[in-house]
């Protein structure tokens, strides 16, 4: 495990990261927390429901409308606003970029307001939507959250005694001035880690592994698992123990499933959900 974090300290509660960064190296000595069964439940595209039995975490889940990647349907949403299990008692839903197909800002207040207890966090474009809202964001702003990052800067925040790394990747297609948040945070003890629509810039992810423990639970895009370069950052960079696919637009599913053999054969700990709402445990 890795346990050099590279960080300097800005204020209470946030550590910075990030590529050539010329801070000295800090070594945390914490005790390593027992591992604990997470339960991953599966929303849609690339929104997922974390959960340890103490702590709950739900990332780019939020969304309502698209027609190249599968929906909450009905169903899910009004059970996620009603706060039915397992909607209920989640401590931080996380937004890993304001595409629609990760993110609906009506969709983050209705729900925010439905839960009390929840906080958001996401890049400062996500949360300036949820502002625009005008009266429904009033009382639910001191729960929005975000920190302005630049392309390959990462900071260490805590929310609702969650430790979470976010890190500023940029987006895929090289577009470096648009932020895609990549998220690292502990469920259960395991490093779980969400890469949302991350390129495949190797300094970017060299910079992350770097601030990371190695990770249980990566949260990733099929072609990282299909191709060398992609291949190369799971294994050496994230040093990933399983994957679980996710981002399929809804014409390739059948495709995919055809695939996960290949897929399995290079990364045999690899995880496709078929449907809304399936589930497993990873131990």
């Amino acid at each position: 495990m890795k346990r050099g974090i590279l960080a300097i300290a800005i204020g209470a509660g946030v550590l910075l990261t990030g590529i050539g960064s010329q801070a000295p190296v800090a070594i945390a000595e914490e005790a390593i927390a027992t591992r604990a069964p997470v339960a991953v439940t599966f929303i849609a595209n690339e929104g997922f429901l974390l959960s340890d039995g103490k702590s709950k975490v739900m990332v780019d889940a939020l969304f309502a409308d698209h027609d190249y990647y599968d929906v909450p349907s009905e169903e899910v949403l009004r059970r996620m606003m009603g706060a039915e299990p397992p909607f209920d008692d989640v401590d931080l839903v996380l937004a890993t970029h304001h595409h629609a197909d990760h993110f609906d800002a009506a969709t983050v207040a209705s729900f925010l307001a439905a839960h009390p207890e929840t906080v958001f966090f996401s890049t400062p474009t996500a949360v300036a939507e949820i502002e625009k809202l005008g009266e429904p964001f009033v009382p639910i702003a001191e729960r929005v959250r975000t920190i302005d990052l630049g392309y390959g800067e990462g900071a260490w925040v805590s929310i609702r005694g969650i430790r979470l790394h976010v890190f500023n990747s940029g987006h895929s297609g090289d577009l470096k001035e648009f932020r895609n948040y990549m998220y690292a945070f502990d469920v259960g003890g395991q490093t779980v880690f969400h890469e949302g629509d991350s390129g495949d810039d190797p300094e970017i992810f060299l910079a992350l592994g770097a601030a990371i423990d190695d990770v249980e639970i990566a949260f990733l895009h099929s072609w990282f698992l299909t191709g060398d370069r992609g291949l190369k950052i799971v294994e050496e960079q994230l040093e990933a123990e399983r994957a679980v696919l996710m981002h399929v637009p809804t014409r390739f599913h059948q495709e995919t499933l055809e695939r996960l053999e290949r897929i399995r054969a290079r990364f045999p700990e690899t995880t496709y959900f078929e449907a809304s709402l399936d589930g497993r445990d990873f131990e």
